[in-house]
């Protein structure tokens, strides 16, 4: 009788999240033969319930499996990260219409060469 279930209903049209690129993060630069890209991202999360929230906010960052390419967390919020999936989940509280912004950003290093489509 103490067990408990979670059950997601769908989609609740009073919590509202949005993930932008964060254009000011985001750079690219050429060091030797390499190219170094910084991708930047912003997810706001604002709760727009008469009631206080918590919520478990989840992306991802890109892994490589080639050692030519190397991708480095720069900063992830206080996200708790697996290392094996590039998994970030955010949880916390939110009181009625709170507003939260989450930023994180990595950067990508990978030889001239490669073509690479990051984000």
């Amino acid at each position: 009788s103490g067990d408990t279930l979670s059950v997601s209903l769908g989609r609740d049209k009073n919590i509202i999240i949005k993930r932008e690129g964060n254009k000011k993060i985001s750079d690219r630069r050429i060091i030797g033969n390499n190219i170094k890209e910084t991708i930047g991202w912003d997810i706001t999360v604002k709760n727009n319930k008469n009631t206080k929230i918590k919520i478990t906010v989840e992306d991802q960052y890109p892994l490589s499996e080639k050692k030519s390419v190397e991708v480095e967390l720069l900063e992830s919020s206080n996200a708790k990260i697996d290392e094996k999936t590039g998994k970030l989940t955010w949880e916390f509280e939110m009181e009625p219409n709170e507003k939260r912004l989450i930023t994180y950003k990595y950067s990508v290093k990978y030889p001239k060469y490669v073509s690479l489509m990051i984000e």
